[in-house]
């Protein structure tokens, strides 16, 4: 976990093109030290101590490493599509409330809008930077308390289901977007990776300038494949992290509600 932790607040925020650098500078650097020391002293100067490397070890090798990237990738990719419409149902929900609202007896209506409002507030400025943070709590906080208690008071069973959709798919949101790939994967995938240099060296350990050319390509094609999993590892962290606009625009909806309903006391 500090492994993870160290990433998620050092290098997850910096800009893609840091962490490009970053990738490409490691595993370059590990692409060298396969070419220029780790062959030549395997396999000798002219890089015939072993014989002939048969293709097929780096094709599996290749094979494995490219299935397990899809696995994890998928992975991700799909928790950040469930997280971002998690994030819509929620908002969508607390839309309703306000919708609803609009029935009540103006106090009514006024208390429910205050209710939301706080809410929406303590989500976009509290728990958001939290989700940031692996800090998140699925626990209620006050603001929602006070509003299941005006909603519930509303008798009304649309604004109490609207209510149970928006908690439901804050639940979602907190614990799937906290969710993350786990230390163990991490390593299988750089270990694969490491594999997968070394033995497309070995494949051109007679020829310098091949070797060179093919662990130039499998270098880049890591590095690629890494950066696109670390920029979509955490669905609130870096340049893709998903932003509160949803929620803001409720917080704008209930204040400006407010704001409208008042003349009318």
């Amino acid at each position: 976990m500090p492994a993870l932790h160290f990433f998620n607040d050092y290098v997850l925020p910096l800009p893609v093109i840091a962490i490009a650098a970053l990738v490409m500078t490691f595993w370059g650097t590990l692409a060298i030290v396969v070419h220029v020391v780790v062959v030549p002293r395997l396999c000798g100067p002219d890089g015939r101590r072993f014989g002939s490397i048969h293709s097929e070890v780096p094709s599996l090798v290749a094979l494995t490493l490219g299935l397990f990237v899809s696995f994890n990738a998928v992975w991700i990719w799909e928790r950040h599509e469930r997280v971002g419409q998690a994030i819509i149902d929620e908002a969508t929900a607390l839309t309703a409330i306000l919708d609803d609202a609009d029935g009540l007896p103006t106090a009514s209506g006024n208390a429910l809008r205050l209710a939301v409002a706080n809410y929406a507030s303590n989500l976009i400025n509290v728990e958001w930077p939290e989700l940031a943070h692996w800090t998140a709590s699925s626990s209620r906080p006050d603001e929602l308390d006070r509003l299941r208690v005006l909603v519930r008071a509303s008798s009304d069973a649309d604004m109490i289901g609207a209510l149970h959709r928006a908690e439901e798919s804050r639940d979602l949101r907190i614990n799937v977007g906290l969710a993350s790939m786990s230390t163990t994967r991490w390593t299988v995938l750089i270990f694969l990776s490491t594999l997968a240099l070394f033995t497309f060296g070995l494949l051109h350990a007679e020829s310098a300038r091949a070797r060179l050319l093919a662990l130039s390509i499998v270098t880049l094609s890591i590095s690629v494949c890494l950066v696109v999993m670390l920029v979509n590892a955490r669905p609130f962290v870096g340049v893709l992290a998903f932003q509160p606009e949803q929620l803001e625009m409720v917080l704008q909806r209930a204040e400006s509600s407010m704001t409208t309903a008042a003349p009318a006391k």
